[in-house]
């Protein structure tokens, strides 16, 4: 059966984006987090297939889709008016085009998936015992000074700098090293 039933279920949105040679992707947004997430992301490999992706809204009993004319719109931040390019499977933004491009190319070769960051930004060691010993250290210092110049500019001049290779095997110990 090539018909549609309407509303239109999500499991039937393939069939619809095939029937109208589109590809069709579904979002939906979370009230809880405030955060948007792709539902449905069309598995398409035709790039010349015009993409259309549709806001899902309601609960299990009652569905409505909304068209969203640009995703780059909905998902730029409020506070900010600058350019934003989004992969419409994970919705990491780039502000440069040629960044979503280099990301698309690994992206759809993933499973769909969003992003979500931990609310604890502080992350602590506590599996001491499963550190990994690093056998060099380099310890170093760069010190250098402004210079005036006739123009606008200011240059960084190289005073010194110095480094320390420590480490517990004596053959690969160095000395400091200092240049001024």
């Amino acid at each position: 059966d090539s018909a549609t039933t309407h509303p239109t279920p999500l499991k039937e949105v393939g069939k619809l984006a095939s029937q109208n040679s589109v590809r069709i992707n579904v979002i939906s947004y979370d009230e809880e987090n405030k955060e948007f997430f792709p539902v449905l992301v069309d598995q398409s490999t035709n790039p010349s297939l015009p993409v259309i992706t549709l806001l899902l809204l309601g609960g299990e009993h009652s569905t409505h889709y909304i068209l969203v004319k640009s995703l780059n719109a909905l998902l730029r931040p409020e506070n900010t008016r600058k350019q934003r390019f989004h992969c419409p499977r994970c919705f990491h933004g780039y502000t440069f085009k040629e960044g979503l491009d280099n990301h698309l190319e690994n992206c759809v070769t993933r499973k769909v998936q969003g992003i979500r960051f931990p609310e604890d930004t502080h992350i602590e060691l506590k599996l001491y015992k499963k550190q990994v010993k690093c056998p060099v250290i380099i310890v170093c210092d760069f010190e250098s000074y402004l210079e005036n110049t006739t123009r606008r500019t200011k240059y960084h001049k190289a005073w010194s700098f110095a480094y320390k290779r420590v480490t517990p095997f004596g053959k690969f110990q160095k000395d400091l090293v200092l240049w001024r």
